[in-house]
């Protein structure tokens, strides 16, 4: 298939291109694109991880806001000054590399660029706006480092300094990058157009560098400490540093900063830590506060995959799902009011222990009535608590069916009134 050179775009058609792209996100997954604009999950370098910020922004927004802020940013980076040096940017990312960048002429550029997005199968009026995301990711993620390069760390903290230095390393490896692939007129271009991009972007973009820079300081700290996990002298120290890095000094969870997102989601699902670190369970506390929908299909995963007797897990991940009022979440929560209200489980010492589920069973009434009538699906598993002892469960229950009733009484009315 032939494709025209990458001229410097116009506004409309690429704008129409950023909203057929942001109608692929799905907002229940932590979904990222990758360098060729495919759909991938869990994203695990800053840029790709500040592309899912950058796009779950923009899909919160009204269709009148998005179209505003997406015409804002474009008309930024196609402005004639400023597009061949965002293709050399581009570039030069793609090759990982800016050695030969700025000896190549802009047909030369734009042909690494088509060859590039041609491989991905990618529509060709997508490729300008994904070229926009991907250094605009790109911009976003220099600045996370320059404040993580400069941020004050007390001159006897000796263990943060050494990772300052790490990070001011980073920052200057960006702007060697920056210096290379640029000439030195076209340098101040960059700074420039942040500047810019402050200045009309909402709050929320506004927001990501210091995001970002937040939680790469996060996972540096727990990649390092999951190694040093491994050695059995260590593991209880380090896990429990661990659990002090994911909640608040203060031990108010009100005060969660979302940069534990991602770490929190990813610590949840990995199955290698201990359950008795009890590092799931304040991940799952963590992302019971955020209530951000990006965690919904880590949650329900978990809710599948976690034991019943893991009562406190569970419970923190129903109540989260019900709050989001996630529909898949019925049927795994049906699981356990299907059981009886003490199940008898092996622990992993071999002893055979019984675990209450009345609580997990409170939670899972109150969550199918925040989620609403697709909790009908299940309504005899719910029903058959209505003679239950526990008054706690029958209130939860009253509950319950009054906000499905209460749905299907609005739902029916403005049916009525439509006809």
């Amino acid at each position: 298939m032939k494709i025209t050179p990458i001229h410097r775009p116009h506004l409309m058609p690429t704008s129409l291109a950023g909203s057929a792209v942001l109608k692929g996100f799905n907002p229940k997954k932590i979904a990222s694109l990758d360098s060729k604009g495919c759909w991938i999950e869990n994203p695990e370098t800053p840029i790709r991880r500040a592309v899912n910020e950058i796009l779950f922004h923009l899909w919160e927004m009204d269709e009148k806001q998005k179209k505003s802020v997406l015409d804002n940013i474009i008309n930024l980076f196609i402005r004639q000054a400023i597009w061949p040096s965002v293709l050399r940017i581009r570039a030069a990312l793609i090759k990982n590399s800016s050695g030969n960048i700025p000896r190549l002429s802009l047909q030369q550029i734009e042909k690494e660029l088509i060859d590039h997005y041609k491989s991905s199968k990618k529509p060709e009026k997508h490729i300008s706006f994904l070229i926009i995301l991907e250094v605009l990711a790109w911009i976003l993620v220099y600045e996370a480092q320059r404040k993580n390069a400069n941020r004050y760390v007390p001159e006897w903290d000796l263990e943060e300094k050494k990772k300052t230095q790490k990070y001011k390393k980073d920052i200057l490896d960006s702007e060697n990058f920056l210096n290379r692939c640029l000439s030195k007129e076209n340098r101040p271009l960059i700074p420039q157009l942040y500047t810019e991009l402050k200045e009309i972007s909402p709050d929320g973009l506004n927001s990501i560098p210091d995001l970002i820079a937040e939680e790469q300081r996060l996972n540096d700290d727990i990649k390092q400490l999951l190694i040093f996990s491994e050695i059995p002298s260590k593991r209880e120290e380090c896990l429990s540093l661990i659990r002090e890095k994911i909640f608040p000094p203060t031990g108010v969870v009100t005060e969660i900063s979302p940069a534990l997102l991602r770490p929190c989601a990813e610590l949840l699902r990995n199955r290698k830590i201990d359950i008795s670190s009890g590092i799931h369970y304040r991940a799952s506390v963590i992302l019971s506060v955020l209530q951000d929908p990006r965690s919904t299909e880590t949650l329900l995963n978990a809710l599948k995959t976690f034991p019943l007797q893991l009562t406190s897990i569970r419970e923190n991940i129903i109540y989260t799902l019900g709050n989001l009022k996630e529909k898949e979440a019925v049927m795994p929560i049906k699981k356990v009011l299907d059981c009886p209200d003490k199940i008898i489980h092996t622990h992993a010492d071999g002893t055979i222990k019984p675990s209450l589920l009345e609580e997990q069973k409170e939670e899972a009434l109150r969550s199918l009535g925040k989620i609403g009538l697709e909790s009908l699906n299940i309504l005899p598993s719910m029903i058959k608590y209505k003679d239950h002892p526990s008054t706690k469960i029958k209130t939860h229950l009253s509950w319950s069916l009054g906000e499905i009733g209460n749905i299907q009484k609005k739902n029916t009315e403005e049916s009525a009134q439509i006809f």
